[in-house]
């Protein structure tokens, strides 16, 4: 489902908070995002926020050759 956290993905990869949300994969296909929150941000305790990867095929115009599972990722309160 698309939401307003993907298209700011979309629209500025690797801009903060968003750390290396897009880039190329290393010789064993993996790669690292990262989310930049600052320590006590208001209202983010105890979040949990749900997040996939896709790869794309810059030989195939971007198109999207796979999607990950979801990974849950929990802000501790």
């Amino acid at each position: 489902m698309q939401d307003f956290v993907f298209d700011c993905l979309l629209s500025s990869p690797n801009t903060l908070p968003f750390m290396n949300t897009l880039g190329q994969l290393d010789e064993l296909g993996r790669a690292m995002a990262a989310i930049g929150v600052a320590a006590g941000a208001p209202g983010l305790a105890g979040m949990s926020l749900d997040f996939a990867f896709a790869t794309l095929d810059p030989s195939q115009g971007g198109s999207v050759t796979s999607v990950s599972n979801t990974a849950r990722v929990d802000r501790a309160p």
